[in-house]
């Protein structure tokens, strides 16, 4: 939250919109588990289009005992509206927090995706998005045994992965 209060303030006066919302969704590994997932989202307009938004989601996982904390950043581009529609790009970043019975430690994630926005009215927004991304090992903590696959795969490689969510937002 601190951070979105600095872009707040940092924000050129070219800035036209603020945004808030939730979302619901799916998070699926590779070849390893699936998640559901549940966070907020805040959205502050940069230029025109493009916009920067910051999320803090939860992901539990219902056939392991694994819950992620994902804190990101990412870039979202709203180029052209087709009346009440309006087709997204988005690449993010950011960190996930892992804990488990058997490991905790940080994944670092970067992605891109596509999304599709429906404007119920000036403020109101209903959003759909889909992503592909990566995650890797950023930090394990000390004296632990190696990262175990339902984290990462056994080679180290990273894991990719894909989301799916529905968000409704509200902008000002």
């Amino acid at each position: 939250m601190a951070v979105l209060a600095t872009a707040i303030l940092a924000a050129p006066s070219s800035a036209w919109a603020l945004g808030f919302g939730a979302e619901v969704g799916r998070v699926q590994a590779r070849s390893g588990p699936v998640g559901n997932s549940r966070g907020v989202f805040g959205r502050l307009s940069l230029l025109g289009p493009l916009d920067l938004q910051l999320d803090v989601a939860k992901t539990e996982y219902s056939d392991l005992e694994r819950r992620d904390t994902r804190y990101g950043a990412g870039l979202r581009l709203e180029p052209f509206h087709l009346g009440k529609w309006l087709p997204a790009l988005i690449a993010g970043l950011g960190v996930l927090d892992i804990d488990t019975p058997a490991w905790q430690g940080q994944l670092g994630y970067r992605e891109l995706g596509l999304g599709l926005v429906y404007e119920l009215n000036k403020h109101v927004r209903l959003e759909l998005d889909l992503r592909q991304g990566r995650q890797d090992v950023l930090v394990q903590s000390k004296n632990q045994a190696p990262v175990p696959e339902m984290v990462l795969p056994a080679d180290g490689s990273g894991q990719e992965y894909r989301s799916g969510s529905l968000g409704l937002s509200i902008d000002f």
